[in-house]
């Protein structure tokens, strides 16, 4: 039993002077600093073969996108880059620095490349600043990952708008460097961008973000960042596609609108200028030089002009109400009338479905009596609509066929709207 405690004993001391052996201390990582930037130099390009580029991994941190400015064209979002090269001189064993494997250090004391927006939307400045530290490992790679605000211009189609997704991208470049003194790629060829802490904006969705070596089959220090955002229509369609549709829909009823309320015009006048209103706050949503314009901004002046001749509509059918009824009603408007009845129409397919079948000569015969008698029909029918039509009637039936109309292009005109939207 004393043996068996002994050999444990010594074993834990064993152990322990093994791990402070191994254990790395301050002065280990002193000496390291020291032996590696002696005679180093950060103005110097760490490239043994300077006829080559020194290629500089790149791997993209998306945070967050805090403001999608659509009608200036402007995308604010808040990004990382994990930049990582090999540097030659900055290789060491680490079991002769007591197990050092990695070592931190300020940014200016290594070399690293200054990367620049090409589309800024304000200054052009390098992303990152000389406060964020640097790493080292034992092999010479070198990984620095600078990060913060950029702001980047964007070319914005709003014809699906309230249903439209934007492709903005954001292209990064190595300034002061040709591209056969360096190049940047992404890093083990991985082209997503890391949205691990990604957090979600409120009006637009991320649907995809990847990284484009703009090489053009050739060594480029361009790196290009597209990002594929999709709005949230929800708030749209319902402050603005619900109350344009309800109108549009009230629109046609001043047609039913009792003439002795004395409402008609003033009705028909105040659903006008609330389409010009939402035009307006539409319009406010849009940039001046969009190409091409929002369907819905094409929808709404649709509507308007449809709005304006129910105005002239109902001023004329008032005009038509209150005429003397003394006064012979008018031949051509009650023609007029019967033709948007489309009774010519369900005439002719009643006159297609009453076949007789008789011989050639009788069936000559009784086609043209048929056809005299018809037309001395037509005509007395129309003495008599004229003379038992007095000008309110009249205007009351074009108020129905009217609202019946308007009703049906309505339709069509919304089902266009979201076939234009859909695509």
């Amino acid at each position: 039993m004393k043996t068996k405690l002994v050999f444990v004993v010594l074993f834990l001391i064993w152990t322990t002077c093994e791990i402070q052996v191994k254990g790395a201390v301050f002065s280990d990582t002193s000496s390291l600093y020291q032996d590696l930037f002696t005679n180093y130099s950060s103005d110097l390009r760490p490239q043994a073969d300077l006829s080559q580029p020194i290629k500089i991994g790149i791997k993209l941190y998306l945070f967050s996108i805090n403001n999608f400015d659509e009608i200036s064209g402007i995308l604010s979002a808040v990004v990382g880059i994990s930049m990582q090269l090999k540097d030659f001189r900055l290789g060491w064993t680490p079991s002769s620095y007591g197990g050092v494997n990695t070592l931190t250090v300020p940014k200016d004391k290594i070399w690293t490349p200054n990367i620049y927006l090409i589309d800024p939307a304000n200054e052009m400045k390098a992303i990152g600043d000389g406060k964020v530290i640097g790493r080292i490992l034992f092999d010479g790679s070198v990984i620095w990952s600078p990060g913060g605000l950029v702001q980047s211009l964007c070319n914005v189609n709003m014809y699906s708008f309230p249903f439209d997704t934007q492709v903005c991208t954001i292209t990064f470049t190595l300034w002061g460097y040709l591209s056969a003194e360096a190049i940047l790629e992404p890093l083990d060829n991985i082209t997503s961008v890391d949205s691990l802490f990604y957090t979600e904006n409120g009006q637009w969705e991320m649907k995809k973000a990847i990284l484009i070596p703009l090489d053009n089959g050739s060594r480029s220090s361009l790196l290009q960042v597209q990002l594929t955002l999709r709005r949230r229509a929800l708030y749209f369609v319902i402050n603005m596609l619900a109350p344009i549709l309800l109108l549009s829909v009230l629109n046609p009823l001043v047609f039913i609108l009792p003439v002795d309320s004395g409402e008609r015009v003033s009705f028909a006048v105040t659903i006008f200028l609330s389409f010009a209103v939402f035009l307006t706050l539409i319009n406010d949503n849009m940039p001046k030089s969009s190409e091409p314009m929002a369907a819905i901004s094409y929808f709404l002046i649709v509507i308007m002009c449809m709005s304006t001749l129910i105005i002239v509509f109902t001023i004329l059918n008032l005009y038509l109400h209150f005429k003397e009824e003394e006064k012979e009603v008018n031949k051509k408007l009650v023609l007029l009338l019967r033709y948007l009845k489309l009774s010519w129409l369900f005439k002719r397919y009643r006159m297609k479905g009453t076949r007789i079948t008789v011989s050639s000569k009788e069936n000559n015969k009784c086609s043209e009596n048929r056809t005299d008698n018809s037309n001395l029909e037509q005509i007395e029918r129309e003495k008599t609509d004229v003379v038992k039509m007095n000008w309110k009637s009249l205007a009351n039936e074009y108020d129905r066929i009217l609202m019946y109309y308007y009703y049906v292009l309505i339709f069509f005109v919304w089902i266009i709207l979201v076939l234009l939207l859909s695509v």
